[in-house]
């Protein structure tokens, strides 16, 4: 007998379910049917909050991208960290959970792929490389004006530059740690991309030391 659920509660496990078929067997083999299979909900059922499968792996695809989305710009500001290291942090912090970190990455390993076939995770990516460089470019403002820097000529198209290439190099992260890089070499890589990035778009001399992070 199918259980009561909220909504949010059946999308949730309607996602895990996925998850599960996409990392056991690729995303090729995920079915509605499937999905329907590993959960309390029939077939119908799962209709009733997806379309189809591409909307399910859709929205598993966006959630690999959360953590950079979901942080709070007054926080990161709280931290009362130089920008390097503020940035350092930011970039990181999801890797408190590892474990669901790695699963995160699995997915998006197994989906990445629809980027380059379907034009709708082409735009998907994009949507959220924007929403990614606005948050980011938040952040830079208010450290800007936290530390009564002069914002340098030329700012706003230097942080989106920059920023398009940190997703660019994080998603390169991801297939690097599939591949057995540490976790350390992975960190020296960011921690020296965010140094350059603080130079070049607040005019500050970086400031990123290892250890900085907890």
């Amino acid at each position: 007998m199918t259980r009561h659920r909220k909504p949010d509660e059946w999308i949730e496990e309607i996602l895990a379910a996925a998850g599960d078929e996409i990392e056991e067997k690729g995303y090729p083999a995920l079915t509605m049917d499937a999905i329907a299979g590993r959960i309390e909900l029939s077939k119908g059922g799962v209709y009733r909050f997806f379309a189809n499968k591409t909307e399910v792996a859709l929205a598993l695809f966006t959630r690999c991208y959360r953590d950079s989305l979901d942080v709070d710009v007054e926080e990161a500001i709280g931290w009362n960290l130089p920008p390097a290291q503020t940035f350092f942090r930011v970039a990181l912090r999801f890797q408190t959970s590892k474990q669901e970190t790695a699963r995160q990455d699995r997915i998006w390993l197994a989906l990445m792929p629809e980027v380059l076939r379907d034009d709708r995770f082409k735009m998907e990516r994009l949507r959220l490389l924007d929403q990614i460089v606005r948050k980011f470019g938040e952040i830079a403002v208010r450290l800007a004006q936290r530390d009564n820097l002069e914002i340098p000529e030329g700012f706003e198209g230097r942080v989106e530059r920059n920023i398009r290439l940190g997703v660019v190099l994080f998603e390169g992260f991801t297939i690097q740690g599939s591949l057995g890089a540490s976790r350390e070499e992975q960190e020296d890589l960011a921690r020296h991309f965010m140094e350059v990035l603080v130079t070049d778009t607040l005019g500050t001399p970086g400031d990123s030391e290892k250890g900085a992070v907890g």
